[in-house]
Order: structure tokens, then C-alpha cells, then sequence
């Protein structure tokens, strides 16, 4: 969903901290975020926040791996080797959807 005009509300660049005030609550943040662990932010820098990608993106894709066998909607094609997923009908709608699009709806009359 977008706000036609909204850009010309605000320049966000405006609004960022100092770097002064960012490196003050740098470490509390990056333990509230999960980031890293209470007294490891002294070694956070871009080399670790990459060690930390690379771990989760390895962990999920051994994940990926392990559940393949009981994965239904996903098939490798034997040929090409080219993975695809089967096409998923949800549901029904959720009620917030429903919701919205009731508003919308409303909205344009």
C-alpha cells in the first residue's frame, strides 16, 4: 500500500540520530535485537554482522535440506535439477484482508 505524495511530508535523513548518540545505545540495541550477546558489541563490526548472515543462511539451508523428503509443495526436477514450488491455494481469506479490502472498497465510493 503506498500514500500518494507522502514524500514530500518529510525528509527522513533529517531525522537520524548523530552517530555520537547512535554509538551510546549501539551495544544495548544490538543485544535487544539479537544481534549479538551481552558484552560481544565491543566485537560487533561488518566482519561479524557477515559471520552472523552466513551462519543463519547456513542453518536454514541445512534446515531446507533436512524437510525436503516430508516437502510436498516442493519438486526437483530429476532432468534439470531446477527446483519449483506447486502451486498453493490458501484457505480463504484472513479477516484482516477481508477487513481491508471492505474499507477500501468503501473508501472509493
Amino acid at each position: 500500500m503506498a500514500v500518494v505524495g507522502s514524500e514530500e511530508y518529510a525528509d527522513w535523513s533529517t531525522q537520524l540520530l548523530a552517530w555520537e548518540a547512535v554509538q551510546e545505545k549501539l551495544a544495548y540495541y544490538l543485544v535487544e535485537v539479537g544481534l549479538c550477546e551481552e558484552g560481544e558489541a565491543g566485537e560487533f563490526d561488518a566482519a561479524f554482522f557477515r559471520r552472523q548472515l552466513e551462519d543463519k543462511l547456513r542453518n536454514a539451508a541445512a534446515a531446507a535440506d533436512a524437510g525436503y523428503p516430508d516437502n510436498e509443495g516442493l519438486v526437483i526436477d530429476p532432468e534439470t535439477g531446477i527446483p519449483s514450488l506447486k502451486a498453493h491455494r490458501a484457505e480463504g481469506q484472513r479477516l484482516a484482508a477481508k477487513r481491508l479490502e471492505e474499507e477500501i472498497n468503501r473508501r472509493e465510493c
